[in-house]
This record gives structure tokens, sequence and C-alpha cells, in this order.
């Protein structure tokens, strides 16, 4: 009798903190796939996100090292052709300077001539003088009139040198543009320095 009232009189025993992680325990797989699922949706967005970046960014550089190549290549052609007939007009201006001396000691021969032999002979000469100048001619206005319109097509050739960059292949190809202003400048040592700027630029190795 007495057991059993002390038993009754007993309060009932607090919960332990073993019960309580095991109440715990008993919620963590929910919670866990909770988690999982959106844990592993905010990186999946995330990864595509910056892999979308990552292309974006790579389609930029792409797209402007082929713009590069391009506006690069024309104004190659053209630079090239302007050292070409600068040249050209060099060698001519420095044959009709030569031929300027042949047709002087010509006339000087002619002067002197006495006979008949002689005379012709020096009117055979003049004759050939004259057509080779004439040829000449011709191609100092040819290798000008190239000149002339190479100046302006080289101006909107490295207009894009600025958009597109960068600051040294455009300041190499002003100071090319300079040189070529100039008969009497080196013009191949212009436009190597150049070219050695747009391989830079293109990440262009020399092999």
């Amino acid at each position: 009798m007495i057991a059993l009232v002390l038993a009754a009189a007993t309060p009932p025993a607090e919960p332990t903190a073993g019960a309580d992680a095991a109440g715990a325990a008993a919620i963590d797989p929910t919670v866990l796939a909770l988690l999982s699922i959106f844990g592993g949706a905010l990186l999946t967005a995330a990864a595509g996100a910056w892999g979308a970046w990552r292309q974006s960014k790579r389609e930029h550089v792409r797209w402007v090292r082929e713009r590069r190549y391009e506006a690069y290549l024309e104004f190659i052609r053209v630079a090239r052709s302007m050292v070409y007939w600068r040249a050209e007009l060099t060698r001519q201006k420095i044959k009709s300077e030569a031929l300027d001396r042949e047709e002087a000691e010509n006339k000087a021969r002619r002067l002197n001539a006495e006979d008949g032999d002689a005379i012709d002979e020096v009117e055979r000469v003049a004759e050939q003088l004259e057509t080779k100048n004439r040829l000449l001619t011709e191609m100092i206005v040819r290798s000008r009139d190239a000149i002339a319109d190479l100046n302006s097509r080289i101006l909107d050739a490295s207009a894009p040198f600025y958009l597109l960059g960068p600051d040294s292949v455009a300041k190499a190809a002003q100071a090319l543009r300079k040189t070529l202003a100039t008969p009497t400048a080196d013009h191949g040592a212009a436009l190597g320095a150049l070219e050695r700027e747009i391989r830079d630029a293109l990440s262009i190795e020399d092999y």
C-alpha cells in the first residue's frame, strides 16, 4: 500500500538530452532533403549563370579578335601597296634623272657632230631617249595616281584601329602613315614595326 502511494506521488521524469537528440534525429532526413533540393537548385543556377558569362566573354573576345584581324589585314594590304608604289616612284625618278643626263650628253654630241653619219646616230639616239622619256613619264603619272588613291584608302583603313585597339597598333599605324608621307623615309622599317604590334595584338608567335 505504501509503495503504491509513493509511486503515485513521484513526479514524471524530465526528458533527457538524449531523448531530444533522438527527436531531432527523427526530422533530420526531411530537413536534409529540403536543403539538398534548394541548395542543389541554387548551385545549378549559379553554375549556369557563371557558365553563360564565361561563354559570352569568350565569344566577345573571339569577335574582337576576328574584327581586328580583318581590319589589320586590310590596312596591311593598303600599306604594302603604298610602300611598293613609293619605292617604284623613287626608282622612276632616279631613271628620269639618268635619262635627262643622257639627253643632255646627246645634245652635246649633236653640236659636235660634223658628218652625216654622226648626225644620224645622234638623231637616232634622241628618238630612243624621247620614247623612253615618254614611257617613263607615263609610269610616273601612274605611280602618283596610285599613291593618291592609296592615301585616301589608308586613312579609311586605319579608322577601325581606334575602336578595336589596342593603342599600340593604332600608334604604329599612325607612325607608318606619317612615314609614308615622306618619300625618303624608311617605309620598310615602319611597316615592320606595325606588323610586330599586330602579331602581339593577335597573339601570333614568331616561329
